[in-house]
């Protein structure tokens, strides 16, 4: 299990949480710890900052207890959704990839088995509230609150993967380097848009569409520089579309007329160039007149 100290030597550069983010996800750990010292001691009550270096420097097997069960990864899973499971926090993604001898969130192989924790949730920091909301204006580094699951529906998607917990950021790691924060928000506000983009991933993997677009537009919001956000709500909308669509295509069958126009004119709010839903909600509307004809004779 992996026991890492924190860098000393020389200060590293200032980099941006999603900066350091990424470093974790490639696996450069003892860089990471070393850009979070800087940044600390720029903004040493910075929240996200600190939660990160304590997942970074504490032993993970005395944090989270002995093991309790084991899981299997599925399709979709990422440490970040698994996170959220199991430790009630997505940003927590980092321990538990320690716990698990897992460098980078990248590594995780469907069908590999991975070590659940006794603990469900690491001790708090100690002037760090149990649970921040990701919308809360006034907090410094909200966190996601607890997800809730059950059984094994950790992804039950075929479609693409989500991404790793940690890949929260478009900056490179060789982009790293530079002193320059790469978007002109506030820590604080970066790290309630990385919370709400992690929490869109965990609800993408729980097939749970509306929520995932909530987040996702809520991180979003916050920061529109979020190359992943953006890709993963764009396939979260095109999920929605279809499912409007092919429960539009059961009612018309069905011939219960005014619910499939209903559910076309949901699924053409959100692409309003949907072909499938423009010729099925037109011949819906031309069953529709033609029944009330009939009728009428």
């Amino acid at each position: 299990m992996e026991h890492e100290k924190p860098t000393s030597g020389n200060k590293a550069p200032l980099l941006s949480i999603g900066q350091i983010i990424q470093l974790i996800e490639n696996g450069e750990h003892d860089r990471a710890r070393a850009a979070l010292q800087t940044f600390l001691a720029k903004d040493p009550k910075n929240l996200a900052a600190r939660n990160l270096q304590k997942q970074l420097t504490i032993d993970p097997a005395k944090a989270l207890g002995p093991a309790v069960s084991t899981y299997t990864i599925q399709p979709g899973d990422t440490l970040g959704g698994l996170a959220a499971r199991f430790l009630g926090n997505p940003m927590d993604f980092v321990i538990l990839g320690r716990y698990n001898d897992i460098k980078r969130g990248r590594d995780l192989q469907v069908g590999q088995t991975i070590k659940i924790p006794s603990k469900k949730k690491l001790k708090a920091l100690p002037d760090e509230p149990q649970t921040l909301k990701t919308d809360e204006p006034t907090a410094e580094a909200p966190t996601v609150s607890p997800a809730t699951t059950k059984g094994a529906e950790s992804s039950t998607s075929t479609a693409e993967p989500a991404a790793p917990a940690s890949e929260s950021q478009t900056v490179k790691p060789e982009e790293a380097g530079s002193n320059a924060i790469v978007k002109p928000i506030s820590p604080a506000e970066e790290a309630r848009a990385l919370a709400a983009q992690q929490a869109g991933l965990a609800a993408m993997q729980k097939n749970q569409l509306e929520e995932a677009a909530k987040e996702f537009s809520k991180a979003l919001a916050i920061d529109p520089s979020l190359e992943l956000a953006k890709t993963r709500a764009a396939q979260v909308q095109q999920k929605r579309v279809q499912q409007y669509h092919e429960a539009a295509l059961i009612a018309y069958r069905k011939q219960h007329l005014d619910e499939a126009i209903a559910l076309w004119d949901k699924a053409l709010a959100l692409d309003p160039n949907y072909e499938p839903a423009l010729g099925y909600r037109a011949r819906a509307q031309e069953l529709k007149r033609r029944l009330g004809q009939l009728n009428e004779q």
